[in-house]
């Protein structure tokens, strides 16, 4: 038996027409999820550093601490942290601000590898961080790590 298909002279070549604009929306969601992806890795590698950055300025603080308590207990006077911040101020006698050490004397640093750590000593709020005389025994360490691609 023959079958004779008729087909309008207008709709010729509309199957082509129809399936290059599937192709090109299927290529268009592929370079959106490759964009996505690409976007992802960069978070992701960001992140990481940031928290090898956070991890590095602990390990400050945990230093310091041990090193004021040792520093602390053979200093003049063990019941206050006045010494400690005299030695922490700088050549002009001042300690620098919380947020700007500026030119303290800081109590550790150490570099390794690709990160290294800077910790200074100031007084708490209560007392002023600036004042270099503590009468309450308590103090702020302030740690400055930088980490892999310089990130702070």
């Amino acid at each position: 038996m023959n079958v004779i298909v008729m087909i309008p002279k207008n709709e010729k070549g509309i199957a082509l027409i129809v399936s290059i604009l599937f192709l090109t929306l299927i290529c268009l969601l592929g370079l959106a999820g490759i964009f996505t992806s690409t976007t992802d890795i960069k978070i992701a590698t960001n992140s990481l550093s940031n928290a090898k950055t956070f991890h590095i300025a602990e390990a400050g603080i945990n230093h310091a601490i041990f090193r004021l308590g040792f520093i602390n207990a053979s200093s003049g006077n063990p019941y206050n942290f006045s010494d400690e911040l005299a030695t922490a101020a700088s050549i002009d006698g001042l300690l620098g601000s919380y947020v700007n050490p500026g030119d303290d004397n800081p109590l550790v640093s150490l570099s390794f590898g690709d990160g290294s750590y800077v910790v200074y000593l100031h007084n708490d709020s209560s007392q002023g961080r600036t004042a270099i005389t503590d009468n309450n025994m308590r103090a702020t360490l302030t740690s400055i790590g930088s980490g892999p691609g310089k990130s702070e």
